[in-house]
């Protein structure tokens, strides 16, 4: 084995490592020690060095792993751990999108539908956010916000979280979720449609699938879209509060800039 690209080798053994931390159940209050292996590769000196429960990543070849693990063993002195009760642990990550939006639009909060092992930083994360846009719109000033977290920690859980609450709070906000993953998109609308006329039905009220539709159509869109309507005129977007899902996949100022100019140039914007 070849590592080509340590630093991302590293990190991706550190993200696996919180993964375990706070979603796989059988690994809840133990130390995590992440352990990248390059098969071949020369020995390298490591800090058995510790924080919140993970260590740092040790550094090691197929020569050197037994001396590595039997030395942590020694000096650190882990309590024993019942491999078949480990292995057969849940593993218990946020609930899906699916899952999460709809049990939103259905008046619960992300305290209620976030798995305990989550739930925590969800509720501060959403916390923070709502108190930012609360200081923002008393200010009149502009805010943005990065929210960022490995694989599964429900980010876009609060996205969704954040649009549903602030249209609760206040109409004129205007508060939208946006995405560039079309996919995504349209299955969480139609989802979400499909879920309100279902709960309407239960609840004896009879609505139209297509009225469903339109109700999400405004609060969850296509950041393309989103994008050409805007660029055909020079007023500032209705919506107040804009979140913008998987914003790293974003292209970079010159990319946008330049395809901006090309694709608008007929609106004399530019």
């Amino acid at each position: 084995m070849v590592v080509k690209n340590t630093i991302a080798s590293i990190n991706q053994v550190v993200d696996y490592s919180l993964d375990m931390q706070n979603f796989h159940e059988g690994s809840h209050g133990h130390n995590i020690v992440p352990i990248l292996i390059c098969s071949n590769g020369t020995p390298k000196e490591n800090d058995y060095e510790i924080e919140k429960g993970i260590f740092k990543t040790i550094m090691c070849n197929s020569n050197n792993l037994y001396d590595h693990i039997n030395y942590i063993n020694m000096v650190f002195k882990f309590p024993t751990i019942d491999v078949i009760h480990w292995e057969k642990s849940y593993y218990k990550p946020t609930p899906t999108i699916i899952e999460a939006a709809q049990a939103l639009y259905q008046n619960h909060n992300v305290e209620d539908i976030s798995r305990n092992e989550a739930g925590d930083n969800l509720i501060i994360t959403t916390e923070t956010l709502n108190s930012i846009i609360n200081n923002t719109k008393e200010s009149h000033t502009k805010s943005i916000c990065f929210v960022t977290g490995v694989p599964g920690a429900g980010k876009t859980l609060v996205g969704l979280n954040i649009v549903n609450e602030r249209k609760k709070l206040d109409k004129l906000e205007n508060a939208v979720f946006l995405s560039g993953n079309g996919p995504l998109v349209m299955v969480l609308r139609e989802a979400l449609a499909q879920d309100r006329k279902s709960t309407s039905i239960s609840k004896g009220v009879k609505i139209k699938i297509e009225d469903a539709r339109r109700e999400f159509n405004s609060k969850i869109q296509n950041i393309h879209h989103f994008r050409d309507e805007y660029f055909k005129t020079k007023k500032p977007p209705n919506e107040k509060v804009v979140i913008f899902d998987e914003s790293q996949r974003a292209w970079n100022c010159d990319k946008t800039v330049k395809f901006v100019k090309e694709k608008y140039k007929k609106h004399k914007l530019f």
